[in-house]
């Protein structure tokens, strides 16, 4: 899984922004490389590859991590062609076990959601602040079905996969949202919670998480 003679090859976590928001709110706003360096110095996390990519190519254009009709293709981008430069350009592993997801508000949804559809290529995914449907208009109508957590999560075969969910108990939309996923995700899917007492929907409530 790594190029031959480079040695040890490391977990990834592709890490997706917000909306509005770039993959710059990672480093700058949640201090994602101090907290890395925290936990693996510490020995509670492996050294880890963390991947920041865009999940639209337009600022002002929500994919949700989705393949809009007559839009970008940000799903396919997230879960192939992102993966696969990773592979050619860095040392990480192949194995499905070592790939996972994360993201924060929009990027909660798109965590979510990519590991129930692509459970191939990722064991888990943490959502910061999700909810279980995209809030946008995708244009085939699977903003009501397969890009709909909640009923996918009803309606299909529930993948072996590892949720972490947290929401902040004064964040309405997010904690109905998160509540609904852990209501919904039912065995062989693994769940972790955590709560934040206030903070809404905020860069100060993500950092705690």
């Amino acid at each position: 899984s790594s190029p031959a003679g480079l040695g040890l090859a490391f977990p990834v976590i592709e890490a997706l922004h917000g909306y509005p928001g770039t993959p710059e709110s990672w480093i700058r706003r949640l201090d994602i490389a101090g907290y890395l360096d925290r936990e693996i110095a510490a020995g509670r996390m492996a050294p880890t590859v963390v991947l920041l990519p865009y999940q639209t190519p337009d600022r002002l254009l929500d994919t949700e991590c989705t393949n809009l009709v007559g839009g970008p293709q940000a799903e396919t981008y997230l879960t192939v062609d992102v993966p696969a430069w990773a592979r050619n350009h860095l040392r990480v592993r192949a194995d499905r076990a070592a790939w996972a997801l994360a993201g924060y508000s929009a990027g909660a949804f798109c965590a979510a959601n990519l590991v129930l559809k692509h459970p191939g290529e990722y064991a888990a995914a943490a959502s910061l602040s999700g909810y279980s449907d995209p809030g946008i208009t995708i244009g085939d109508k699977s903003e009501k079905t397969t890009n709909n957590i909640a009923w996918r999560l009803t309606h299909l075969p529930r993948p072996p996969v590892a949720l972490w969910i947290g929401w902040a108990d004064d964040d309405t939309d997010a904690r109905a949202g998160s509540r609904q996923i852990v209501a919904l995700a039912q065995a062989p899917i693994t769940v972790v919670t955590a709560t934040v007492p206030h903070g809404g929907h905020s860069h100060a409530v993500w950092k705690q998480m």
